[in-house]
């Protein structure tokens, strides 16, 4: 006759409990406001910079573009190409300094950083452009 099968494996051992466990969180310390997504648009004036083109209301937080054609539309013809453009932000920061960027938009998100609260800033722009 065959020999027997071999006995079942024992059961694993109950998981061990760390002896230094972290101290729970308080519930409301849990529990965080939930922020969305802002987007802020900071224009800063140069020489170039096209005023008769660009427009800025800062009450509104948008910026208009009209862009100047000139006589080129004039000799074409009518067509039916959108000419005109408008964008809203959560807020447009024009010609203003680094304090007043970081006090409007990043001071809030660093503080919850410090406070445990994950937090990201993204800035794009040209090199040199006061990102």
């Amino acid at each position: 006759p065959p020999p027997p099968p071999p006995p079942p494996p024992p059961p694993p051992p109950p998981p061990q409990r760390n002896p230094h466990p972290l101290p729970r969180q308080k519930e409301a310390q849990v529990s965080m406001p939930r922020k969305s997504i802002q987007v802020c648009v900071r224009t800063r004036p140069t020489t170039n910079f096209a005023q008769n083109e660009l427009f800025i209301d800062n009450s509104s937080n948008s910026i208009a573009v009209r862009p100047d054609k000139g006589e080129y539309l004039e000799t074409m013809g009518p067509n039916n190409q959108q000419s005109n453009f408008s964008f809203q932000f959560h807020h447009v920061l024009h010609n203003a300094s680094q304090e007043t960027v970081y006090d409007s938009l990043a001071r809030d998100v660093v503080q919850g950083v410090v406070d445990g609260v994950n937090g990201t800033i993204m800035s794009y722009g040209q090199t040199g452009s006061g990102k």
